[in-house]
């Protein structure tokens, strides 16, 4: 599986293309005078100007939210699948452990005390 499958390539391209999508709306808003709609300007009270900022960028924020929440669904799936290759490597560790264990010891009993000379 590739770094773009894996992190969600086309979710973050699909993303990427909203969010200039949206803010090239907003500048034409902004800044190509229609028929359709007055020619905006920017409120003066700050507080006026903080909420509009916010709305702006809510649907942003709400588009990327989504994006994160699919990437980590996909990074832990990707973990999951690691976390039973590692837990079938110890497995196999374990067994060639014991198997070398018992071979070991079956080494060692062929020289006990007696074939050694010692009382």
């Amino acid at each position: 599986m590739t770094n773009e499958t894996a992190y969600g390539g086309k979710s973050i391209k699909v993303a990427i293309g909203l969010t200039v999508s949206w803010l090239i709306v907003i500048f034409v808003f902004f800044h190509v005078p229609s028929s359709y709609w007055p020619n905006y300007d920017l409120p003066s009270d700050s507080n006026a100007l903080g909420d509009l900022i916010a709305g702006i960028f809510a649907p942003l924020a709400f588009i990327w939210l989504v994006v994160g929440y699919f990437m980590q669904a996909k990074e832990l799936a990707l973990t999951r699948i690691e976390l039973v290759g590692q837990s079938k490597a110890q497995e196999r560790l374990a067994r060639e452990t014991e198997i070398a264990n018992e071979n070991r010891m079956a080494g060692l009993g062929r020289y006990n005390s007696s074939s050694l000379g010692l009382v």
